[in-house]
């Protein structure tokens, strides 16, 4: 990582808090954040275009791993990821730069190298996620100015602060981050084990059924019930019950 080259900045959240939407129990999920960002780190330090790597984080088992590849460490101040990529910035003191996010399982050094070398150097370059949303890498000439904006349309807000100077760059690599269950089927195909879920609050609107199939269990007879059917008031507290606990459906049942 010496000599001329690019100072990548690699921020890494809370590996434990890290891609929820993947919906993994916290230890796998927190083991797979650790593994897309050692084979981040992974490829920057054997890439010939990078020079330093600067990680940005406040977790400790981010840090130790940031170590074993020889990254510079800055703290992240816990202010989220727009902070933290300016973190990363100053840390390059103006340096000519390559903001990189460690959500990778299928990147290596060449695929880095690759995309340094067709970056026309006095432009802003910018490589969208899949889906042409997001922004998964920045890379940028020395004293760019650059803000980072990263959020929901990150890639349009990029470009367009970025004016003439942007350049939109393809990788098929850096494009395919991690993001959802579906992502990390393609990516790994031999994950078989692979289980998700997604929270549902349960509202049956009446509990009045005719068939007895004895699989459920909130059916019952009219004699059981204070009332048929739920209210509009019943409903709509047990949505917000289910919603402050972390639900993200709603499975409503009609008797039948």
């Amino acid at each position: 990582m010496s000599g001329p080259g690019l100072v990548a900045i690699v921020p890494v959240k809370a590996l434990a808090s890290a891609k929820t939407r993947l919906r993994l129990p916290v230890a796998e999920r927190t083991g797979l954040a650790r593994e897309m960002a050692g084979i981040t780190l992974r490829a920057l330090a054997g890439a010939k275009s990078i020079a330093r790597i600067v990680v940005v984080t406040g977790d400790p088992a981010a840090a130790a791993l940031a170590g074993e590849f020889g990254a510079e460490l800055v703290d992240d101040g816990g202010q989220g990821l727009n902070a933290a990529c300016r973190a990363g910035l100053a840390a390059a003191q103006g340096e000519p730069a390559l903001i990189v996010h460690a959500d990778f399982l299928r990147l290596c050094s060449a695929d880095i190298d690759r995309l340094v070398a067709g970056w026309r150097k006095d432009t802003i370059g910018l490589v969208p996620c899949k889906d042409g949303d997001g922004t998964n890498a920045v890379l940028l000439p020395a004293g760019a100015g650059f803000v980072p904006d990263y959020g929901p349309g990150s890639f349009g807000r990029h470009r367009a602060q970025a004016g003439g100077r942007a350049e939109v760059l393809a990788s098929t690599a850096l494009s395919f981050d991690i993001d959802t269950a579906d992502d990390l089927r393609r990516a790994c195909p031999s994950r078989r084990d692979l289980v998700t879920y997604s929270p549902k609050v349960f509202l049956p609107l009446t509990q009045l059924c005719r068939d007895v199939c004895h699989y459920c269990t909130f059916a019952k007879t009219p004699k059981r019930l204070a009332s048929p059917f739920m209210s509009v008031d019943e409903v709509v507290a047990v949505a917000e019950r289910g919603k402050a606990i972390g639900c993200k459906e709603a499975l409503f049942t009609l008797g039948e």
